[in-house]
C-alpha cells in the first residue's frame, strides 16, 4: 500500500523533447501541406485552362480576322468590277447595285458579329485568345467575376467553360476559405500576443530597500554585568 501511494504521488513526467518536436513539425507539415498544396492545384488548374481556351478559341478567332478581310476584299472587287463592266456609267443604275452590294456586305458583317464573335479588329496579331488572354479568363471563370470583354465564341469553348466552372468555382471556394482560416488564425495570435499581452502586462515593482542591520544594545548591558 504504501509503495502504491508513493508511486502514485510521483509527479506524471511531460511529453518528452522528441515527441514534442515531432509533433510541432507534423503540424507544420500538415498547414504547410494543406495551404501550399491547395494554391498549387488553383494555380495548375488556372495555366491548364489557360492552355486549353487558347487552343479552343485562338485558331478561330485568327480564322475570323481572316474572313473578314477577305470579305472585303470581295466587296471592292465587286464594286470595281460593277464600274469596269459598265459600258455607259449611269449613275442611277450604279448607286443601285452598289448599294445592294453594300447591304449584303453589312448583313455579312453582322453575320460575323453574332455567331462568330467578330470583336471589330482585323489584325491578325491583335489576338485576345493569347496565353496571357485565355489565363486571365481561366481566373475570372473559377472567381465568377465575369469581366466580360473576353468569351469563348466556339461551341466546345462555351461547353468546356461550363465544365471547367463546376469543377474550378467549389476548388477556388475551398482555397479562399483555407487561406481565410489562416488569416484568421494569424490576427488571433496576433491580437492575444500583442494586444492583449500590452493591455494585461502588469507594472514592474519597484526594487525593496537595502536592509541594514541595527546596533545591538543588549551587548554593552551584557559587558557591564560582566564587570
Amino acid at each position: 500500500m504504501h509503495s502504491q501511494s508513493a508511486f502514485d504521488d510521483q509527479p506524471d513526467d511531460g511529453p518528452s523533447r522528441c515527441s514534442t518536436i515531432l509533433y510541432y513539425t507534423w503540424k507544420v507539415c500538415t498547414c504547410l501541406f494543406s495551404h501550399v498544396l491547395l494554391v498549387s492545384m488553383v494555380v495548375t488548374y488556372c495555366i491548364m485552362g489557360a492552355f486549353m481556351f487558347r487552343h479552343l478559341e485562338a485558331e478561330n478567332e485568327i480564322k475570323v480576322k481572316k474572313n473578314i478581310s477577305k470579305i472585303r476584299n470581295n466587296v471592292t472587287s465587286d464594286l470595281w468590277w460593277l464600274t469596269e463592266s459598265s459600258k455607259v456609267l449611269v449613275e442611277e443604275n450604279w448607286t443601285l447595285q452598289v448599294e445592294m452590294r453594300l447591304a449584303d456586305f453589312e448583313k455579312e458583317l453582322v453575320r460575323c458579329m453574332k455567331s462568330d464573335g467578330w470583336d471589330g479588329s482585323e489584325d491578325v496579331g491583335a489576338v485576345q485568345w493569347t496565353l496571357s488572354g485565355a489565363l486571365f479568363y481561366s481566373i475570372i471563370v473559377i472567381t465568377t467575376i465575369g469581366y466580360g470583354h473576353i468569351a469563348p465564341k466556339t461551341h466546345w469553348g462555351k461547353v468546356v467553360t461550363i465544365f471547367y466552372a463546376i469543377l474550378g468555382i467549389p476548388l477556388m471556394l475551398l482555397c479562399l476559405s483555407n487561406i481565410g482560416d489562416l488569416m484568421a488564425h494569424s490576427f488571433r495570435f496576433l491580437y492575444w500576443r500583442v494586444c492583449c499581452y500590452v493591455c494585461t502586462r502588469r507594472p514592474k515593482r519597484p526594487p525593496p530597500p537595502p536592509f541594514r542591520r541595527g546596533r545591538s544594545v543588549r551587548a554593552p548591558a551584557r559587558s557591564q554585568s560582566a564587570r
